[in-house]
């Protein structure tokens, strides 16, 4: 799939949720397309430019979802199918302390760079 076709797709489904932690953020999705491999932390850093000694956590994207409000639960949950569907091995990779960078990220299904959104999140 196109990747502008992909960023639509993404924009479209996180279009008016948040993020909540203890602040509230939008989602922003992103293709990289001159990546190959596996996502990593290292390369992830490298690419937005973090510190390479800024920790790293890693999760599923259904436990990043898991505060979602109820109102909010079933377009968390297509917002989530729609990453699995077209995305391979996606995970969570929030980098930093407190106010932390959150990038939902994955190998696009056609081989073509990586895919996903991104987010922010304080957590003290």
């Amino acid at each position: 799939m196109p990747a502008d076709t992909l960023l639509s797709q993404f924009a479209d489904a996180s279009c008016g949720l948040m993020y909540m932690s203890e602040t509230d953020a939008e989602f922003t999705a992103f293709a990289w397309t001159e990546m190959t491999g596996t996502p990593t932390a290292d390369a992830i850093k490298m690419h937005e430019r973090h510190e390479a000694a800024e920790p790293v956590e890693v999760e599923t994207v259904p436990f990043f979802f898991r505060n979602a409000q109820a109102e909010d639960r079933s377009r968390f949950n297509a917002l989530a199918a729609l990453l699995e569907a077209s995305l391979t091995d996606l995970k969570v990779f929030k980098i930093g302390r407190i106010r932390m960078k959150c990038y939902l990220i994955g190998v696009v299904k056609d081989g073509l760079g990586w895919a996903g959104l991104k987010t922010e999140a304080v957590e003290t």
